[in-house]
């Protein structure tokens, strides 16, 4: 399993961090994603690194990327990551089939489904039930989009079966498999689908209303690292929060990061705002007080549960706590998201 793996950003200076004076060197922490390779709409994790916010936390991130939320928990039990990013109903799957696994859902990212259903906008398909026959296109097929649509599938009263399932990859690769019609349909990261949108294509999209993005740590490294974890999700708080009030700043923090665009530099920049703005778009919002950073609400659970229950085997009336861990929700909580708002303003 090929890793890309972005160098380690160090922090710069020590900070105060709930009264207490840290060390100078800051704490690492490794991130792995369930994507292809850096790509704009990960601000939520690399949004804080260039205009040091990370640096408030005393941390240096590191964040490496493999296709494929089963690849991704794969790096984090063998103890090569210390987060993982990558979708929800993979690891309750998982959990499933083995429920000592070593691994800990602490951080739910989104309210709505990341993962999203599309077809051209010009298509003759206007339900999912319509895909009967089609085929549609995922990242991988150990992608974390193929469980949402397996469920979607049989809500629409369809089997897995029914559709083929095609991996296309991301990006432009994606994009010609629709144009050339080798597929009918695509369920994708909605960053995938923003990028093909920042390009000039059009979809019809068949969002679902429950949680699918999480993060996951290594049970190894959380008994050790209890508050580097802590603040490692302040990290995505903030980087969050800064993409949210400037997108346009996260997109040149983008670039200075991973490399200056090649061809029109306004192009790609606001190619790249679009797919943040996109993104964000399913977090929870910094003026939205009803629920808490990375938590998962009652409601969002019961839903998911009537959603996805069957096809991963929870029952009703399954509890949170079976499968997510919220004792660090208050901590994260109490970072000041100010430090963000005031960062994203400066960076005009």
């Amino acid at each position: 399993m090929p890793i890309s793996r972005r160098p380690l950003m160090l922090g710069a200076s020590a900070a105060l961090l709930g009264g207490r004076a840290r060390a100078a060197a800051p704490d690492k922490v490794r991130f792995i994603c369930s994507g292809p390779s850096a790509a704009p709409y990960l601000s939520y994790l690399y949004g804080g690194i260039p205009c040091g916010l990370y640096d408030k936390l005393n941390l240096a991130p590191d964040i490496s990327f493999i296709a494929g939320s089963a690849a991704a928990m794969q790096v984090l039990l063998s103890g090569d990551a210390d987060i993982a990013n990558l979708g929800l109903l993979d690891f309750i799957a998982a959990k499933k089939k083995m429920p000592n696994l070593p691994l800990h859902l602490m951080y739910s990212q989104d309210a709505v489904a990341s993962y999203t259903l599309v077809v051209p906008d010009d298509s003759p398909i206007q339900s999912v039930a319509d895909l009967k026959g089609k085929s549609i296109g995922v990242l991988s097929l150990a992608s974390g989009s193929v469980p949402y649509t397996k469920t979607m599938l049989r809500q629409a009263g369809l089997a897995a079966t029914d559709v083929d399932f095609v991996a296309v990859g991301a990006d432009a690769t994606a994009a010609v498999a629709v144009k050339t019609k080798r597929v009918d349909a695509l369920n994708m990261y909605i960053g995938f689908i923003g990028a093909m949108e920042a390009k000039g294509m059009k979809f019809r999209e068949f969002p679902v209303q429950v949680p699918s993005a999480v993060f996951l740590v290594n049970d190894r490294f959380l008994e050790a690292n209890r508050d580097t974890t802590m603040r490692a999700f302040q990290g995505v708080v903030l980087s969050t929060a800064f993409s949210q009030v400037n997108p346009t700043a996260t997109a040149r923090e983008y670039f200075k990061l991973y490399g200056e665009p090649r061809g029109d530099a306004a192009e790609a920049t606001r190619e790249a705002v679009h797919i943040i703005e996109r993104t964000m778009a399913g977090q929870k919002q910094i003026a939205d007080t009803s629920r808490l950073w990375g938590d998962i609400s009652p409601a969002s659970w019961e839903r998911l549960v009537e959603f996805a229950g069957p096809d991963v085997g929870l029952a009703p009336g399954t509890p949170l706590s079976a499968y997510f861990d919220a004792s660090l929700i208050p901590e994260i909580n109490k970072v000041d998201v100010g430090w963000a708002i005031s960062a994203a303003k400066a960076a005009g």
